[in-house]
């Protein structure tokens, strides 16, 4: 990880809650590849987070919401 990549983490982790901190960390022990989490385009208290499992075929990416109480979908 970057310096850069690894400010932007630490931002994002910094400005959420803590229900939203608890299921990121949730998603780092679930998913291969956890990125970092971006406000949602029209709601800047819901993260966006790009998550990935197998690194070789198949490999599946999806995308998890994690709202502000700590509730996640896709």
């Amino acid at each position: 990880m970057d310096k850069e990549h690894n400010a932007q983490l630490l931002e994002m982790l910094d400005n959420g809650t803590d229900k939203q901190r608890e299921s990121y960390e949730t998603l780092l022990q679930r998913w291969d590849s956890v990125g970092t989490p971006t406000p949602l385009m029209g709601d800047e208290d819901t993260w966006v987070v790009e998550v990935a499992r197998g690194a070789e075929s198949p490999h599946y990416t999806m995308w998890i919401l994690i709202e502000p109480d700590g509730h996640t979908h896709s």
